[in-house]
């Protein structure tokens, strides 16, 4: 389980909320949309270069393309179209951040392992990606959990309390997984 947000570019004169949740309401297919677009292409490679900046312990995952084509029944060509979105990722022991960008949309998911001063200090972190995505990339943070567009300057205090209520969520559910359930006989 993790706490995902969803990055997108507001169109001008729409609802930013109303444009953040038809962003999330999309397949593949529509993210990284027909052919191939060297600006969309160019407009993701800076926009990694710029978290690669910010957040330098961040790892840019690489395709295995002959993998991909071989297991998929595809040409590497194929593959490489279908698969060029850009992954970053938090090193191995790191806080489990994962960046994906998109052709028009980003997207940030932490797994629920953090509580109270490691938290903080990953959401510290997150942060910092989260304002560069605004500022190098000009997108808007959708949070499905809050149901709402971000204000980076205001909101990273309602963002920690959520997350904090899925840490407690995700420690009930493992909690509830050690213990065997009751026969279906004993109602007491």
């Amino acid at each position: 389980m993790s706490y995902d947000l969803q990055l997108f570019e507001p169109p001008p004169g729409t609802d930013p909320l109303v444009a953040a949740r038809a962003a999330l309401d999309v397949d593949i297919e529509s993210v990284n949309p027909g052919p191939v677009d060297s600006k969309r292409e160019a407009w993701k490679e800076v926009l990694a270069s710029a978290l690669l900046a910010a957040y330098p312990v961040l790892e840019r995952f690489r395709f295995d393309y002959p993998e991909i084509a071989k297991l998929r029944g595809l040409s590497e060509e194929e593959a490489r179209r279908e698969f060029r979105h850009i992954e970053l990722n938090a090193p191995e022991n790191g806080n489990g951040l994962q960046i994906q960008l998109f052709d028009k949309t980003v997207s940030v998911a932490i797994p629920y392992w953090h509580r109270g001063e490691k938290a903080e200090t990953t959401w510290s972190e997150i942060w910092k990606c989260l304002q560069v995505c605004r500022d190098s990339g000009g997108l808007a943070v959708y949070d499905p959990q809050l149901d709402r567009v971000l204000d980076l300057e205001n909101d990273r205090d309602a963002v920690l309390k959520m997350y904090a209520q899925g840490m407690q969520f995700t420690d009930s559910v493992a909690r509830g997984a050690e213990t065997p359930p009751k026969p279906w006989w004993k109602f007491w």
